[in-house]
């Protein structure tokens, strides 16, 4: 093992030697109101086959004891942290907060072929990074090894770890995923792929529509039959529009030109027309029953709304905000995409097995096509016109071509995927994972995982403003 590795052991040593233990039970994690999110950068090329396995990670206060968060990740090495990684998670007292502690378990590392294990002294590492935990405001801290200092002159390694708040995305760069477990919705960099805020919302929140234009972002809160409306420049909340009760709106989408947001009410059967500049629902829409989702065509003059339960696609003209036609599916339509053109409609469904395909202008049926049981989502590309699709029961992503609709290639993911989002500016595939609390982040060039961002809880839906999901 060559020296710049040993003192980066040795330093790691010398700080275990202060503070004291966690004392007290790690906090449950359900519907968050208040805490904080720290997460691990990726280790310097200087640390390689060193591995470190943390004990326990906790925030201390201004005043008061340690307060210990949910380990979510204890290997920590170059390997298994390529990119950010979620480390500790967890609801917290409103107070102020001087920094975090980190208990380490132990530490090894590799040198000629062999695994050296390392005898670590009892006591957290004490890292400084004031912060503030109130209701309604969740930080996130990165935490990264400070490649710059691992060697010293005096061969002393004072600072092991530094950590900070990191700057919100600059406008048009954010994402934003939904946690309808945690109501939660996470902030992330699409140019940097990694979470960088937290903001609280309503109960359960779901569908998101983005708005470039205009720099908002709307949000469906299933749980609070209301709206989320996020100003992207702040990229915090900053209204919220209030729908019938048992509404229960799960999808969104908005018009090209931002002036009208339709609302899918699952509740009611209805579909919620939205006055964006006003902010408030000007008209409501009876459709068939379950509307599931919500497709607009790129010129703004349709809305295709999916009935779940009554086995139909309602078409609706948004001039008049009339149903011009409800076009016939299988068991269970839940979601949809355009081509490239615009003139090819495909929906997949819950409970049947058949992609189907219909013109849209003359509303006829076109192509039928086997894809498989139990299908979730499905996107294409702009740029290829390629069809993604996913399962709730399989673990990858099929990739199928335009023209057959026979399967091409396939992504393989952790698990099953719930949704799937294509960001055509980064040339990117966004895969919700609900089972695994992550959103995996593909180049569609290479067809390989270069993200995982990690949000815990059961993640709903994932969304940049480089494009719409289906209807990219």
């Amino acid at each position: 093992m060559n020296n710049r590795k040993a003192l980066i052991l040795i330093s790691i040593l010398i700080l275990l030697t202060s503070c004291q233990s966690l004392i007290k039970p790690v906090r449950s994690v359900t519907a968050m109101e208040g805490g904080v999110f720290i997460y691990m950068e990726p280790f310097p090329p200087e640390a390689e086959g060193i591995r470190v396995t943390l004990e326990g990670i906790s925030a201390v206060a201004e005043k008061g004891t340690p307060e210990p968060l949910n380990l979510k990740m204890k290997e920590l090495s170059i390997r298994n942290l390529m990119g950010q990684r979620l480390i500790a998670m967890g609801d917290l007292p409103s107070d102020r907060y001087k920094g975090i502690l980190i208990s380490i378990k132990a530490i090894s590392y590799t040198s000629d072929g062999r695994v050296n294990s390392v005898e670590v002294d009892e006591g957290p590492i004490f890292i400084e990074i004031p912060f503030e935990v109130r209701k309604d405001q969740i930080p996130v801290i990165w935490i990264k090894l400070r490649a710059d200092e691992l060697v010293r002159s005096d061969g002393h390694l004072p600072i092991l770890f530094s950590a900070y708040i990191p700057e919100r995305p600059l406008l048009g760069l954010g994402g934003f995923i939904t946690n309808p477990v945690l109501n939660l919705i996470a902030v992330f960099d699409r140019k940097r792929r990694n979470i960088t805020g937290m903001i609280t919302s309503g109960r359960e929140p779901m569908g998101v529509a983005v708005d470039p234009l205009h720099a908002r972002a709307y949000v469906a809160l299933s749980g609070e039959d209301a709206v989320e409306v996020i100003d992207t420049q702040i990229m915090d909340k900053i209204t919220r529009i209030y729908l019938r009760g048992g509404d229960r709106p799960r999808e969104l989408a908005i018009t090209p030109d931002g002036s009208m947001l339709l609302v899918g009410n699952m509740g009611s059967n209805t579909i919620s027309i939205i006055d964006t500049r006003l902010l408030i629902e000007s008209s409501r829409l009876s459709v068939g029953q379950g509307p599931r989702y919500i497709l607009i065509d790129k010129r703004g003059e349709r809305a295709y709304v999916f009935n779940t339960f009554s086995n139909t696609v309602s078409v609706i003209d948004i001039r008049t905000m009339r149903i011009l036609i409800n076009l016939a599916a299988e068991t269970g339509p839940i979601m949809g995409a355009f081509n490239s053109k615009g003139d090819r409609l495909y929906i997949i469904h819950e409970y049947s097995p058949y992609l189907l395909v219909y013109d849209t202008v003359t509303f006829s049926v076109v192509r039928r096509e086997y894809a498989g049981p139990s299908m979730s989502s499905i996107v294409i590309d702009p740029a290829t016109d390629l069809i993604y699709l996913s399962s709730s029961t399989i673990s990858f992503i099929s990739i199928r071509h335009p023209s057959s609709l026979l399967p091409i290639s396939f992504i393989q993911s952790d698990a099953p995927a719930r949704y799937l989002f294509i960001d055509k500016d980064e040339n990117t595939l966004y895969i919700v994972i609900p089972e695994k609390g992550a959103v995996s982040v593909v180049d569609l060039y290479t067809g390989r995982i270069i993200s995982i961002l990690e949000v815990s809880g059961n993640p709903y839906q994932a969304v940049t403003s480089g494009g719409k999901g289906p209807s990219s």
